[in-house]
């Protein structure tokens, strides 16, 4: 069973925080890491993911796009174990040109995509804190 310390209380049963690679990564593979697609990057210190003891994933951090996204846009692919029973999408929020606040949605499919749907045009800031949704299956 997993466990580690985190400020100064013993956590048993949850792994720490897995950070999302950089695009191109040697030691990034779609099966056992997540891996950001072209154009996506860290933002801050990057999206990162962890599942649970309970087999709920939970999602957060910042990631950037330096070119204009496009209506179904993928920022990275979670790994097996780590990927939804059922496709889900969430309201999120994100920061485009001067600061402005423009309404994003993520989905996160069966296959383990996480993207962006229905905005498209513009350079992405996005945050993804909140997004928890139950695991395809207990293991890792």
């Amino acid at each position: 069973m997993p466990y580690r310390m985190e400020g100064g209380k013993l956590m048993i049963g949850v792994e720490g925080w897995r950070k999302v690679l950089a695009a191109g990564s040697a030691t990034g593979t779609p099966q056992l890491e997540a891996v950001y697609s072209a154009n996506w990057s860290d933002l801050n210190d990057g999206m990162q993911y962890m599942k649970d003891p309970f087999g709920w994933v939970h999602l957060r951090g910042q990631a950037q796009k330096g070119v204009a996204i496009v209506a179904t846009d993928t920022i990275f692919q979670l790994p097996v174990g780590y990927r939804p029973a059922k496709s889900d999408t969430t309201s999120n929020r994100f920061a485009a040109g001067a600061n402005s606040g423009v309404a994003i949605v993520f989905q996160i499919t069966t296959g383990g995509l996480v993207q962006t749907i229905g905005t498209s045009g513009v350079a992405a800031r996005t945050h993804c804190d909140g997004i928890t949704f139950r695991a395809e299956d207990e293991n890792p």
